[in-house]
């Protein structure tokens, strides 16, 4: 069976900037559960309670050398850059191309840059730690997290809004 939908095409906006053209491959927000094995008595074997999430980070790899881009790498607290990742996916079947979209906001912790060699467009991969990101895949808000608010809303519904409650902060 073929993949239902192909990435035809991505886009990157740092700060509001395009890098159409400028930019490589984008490594999207990876989501990774913390988790504490537990086994109480009664119970045959553990089971795997969640605690939070690990950090939040995105990289992407720029073929540009320009002062804008190395500008991003300021570790002042309270500085944040803007990350848009835009793609456009089609389905194996046809019909419209679908977007999908992650709007995320971070520091830029990571500057490399990469093999210079005569020739060769100049590239640099970022590595960002997110505060904040938003999936969205059609029209669809799929995943919205805000670490700093203690926010999180899968499909419409804040999953941490009784945590936060309990704790007073909403």
């Amino acid at each position: 069976m073929a993949t239902k939908d192909v990435l035809i095409n991505m886009a990157l906006f740092m700060n509001g900037t395009s890098y159409v053209g400028n930019v490589d491959n984008v490594d999207p927000p990876k989501l990774t559960a913390t988790t504490e094995e537990f086994r109480g008595g009664g119970m045959n074997g553990p089971i795997e309670i969640t605690t939070g999430h690990e950090a939040l980070r995105m990289g992407a790899e720029v073929i540009n050398y320009s002062e804008e881009v190395f500008a991003l790498f300021n570790l002042a607290e309270g500085s944040s850059v803007s990350f848009t990742i835009r793609g456009a996916m089609k389905s194996w079947n046809g019909g419209p191309a679908k977007p999908i979209k992650w709007a995320c906001r971070g520091k830029v912790i990571e500057i490399d840059p990469q093999n210079l060699k005569p020739g060769t467009p100049p590239r640099a991969k970022l590595t960002v730690a997110l505060d904040y990101m938003q999936m969205t895949v059609g029209s669809t808000v799929v995943q919205e997290i805000d670490v700093v608010n203690m926010t999180q809303i899968i499909n419409g519904v804040d999953v941490l809004y009784d945590v936060a409650s309990a704790l007073g902060i909403r």
